[in-house]
Order: C-alpha cells, then sequence, then structure tokens
C-alpha cells in the first residue's frame, strides 16, 4: 500500500528533461570545445585539427554529463514557489 501510494503521488517530470538536458549540454560544450582552441590559435597563430577534435569531443561529453542534468531537472526559484498567490 506504501509503495502505491508513494508512485501515485510522486512528482512526475515532464517528457522534455532528456533533450533539454541533451540540448544544454551539446550547446556548452560545443561553445567550450570550439572556444578553447580558438584561444590557442590567437596566442600561436597554429591551430592543430586533432588538439580541436579531441576538446571537443571532450567538452561536449563532459557538457553533457554535468551541465545537462543542470538544465534538465532546473527548479524553481525558493521565494516563486512558495510566494502567495494574488488575485
Amino acid at each position: 500500500m506504501t509503495i502505491a501510494a508513494t508512485l501515485r503521488n510522486r512528482d512526475w517530470k515532464t517528457a522534455g528533461i532528456l533533450p533539454r538536458g541533451l540540448l544544454a549540454g551539446a550547446a556548452w560544450g560545443l561553445t567550450m570545445g570550439l572556444g578553447l582552441p580558438l584561444l590557442n590559435f590567437a596566442n600561436c597563430g597554429v591551430i592543430c585539427l586533432s588538439d580541436v577534435a579531441f576538446t571537443t569531443a571532450v567538452s561536449v561529453i563532459a557538457g553533457i554529463a554535468v551541465i545537462g542534468p543542470l538544465a534538465a531537472f532546473r527548479q524553481e526559484p525558493f521565494t516563486r514557489r512558495f510566494a502567495p498567490v494574488i488575485d
């Protein structure tokens, strides 16, 4: 009985969690993965394609793993969630 009540009253998340997390993580990873080699190009004047590929791949994976869950499971601010409703 307790398990059924818990499952019934659980706060289910919306269907857009996975795409939102993947998109936010990939966008952050692409930005970092392409921005860091551009800084290296500005300093050295040479760009290495293997460095760009490796940095971008690692940044996208890290972005999906770290930034993705932050974007996917975002919460409303504490003050707005419990603020009184004025009609």
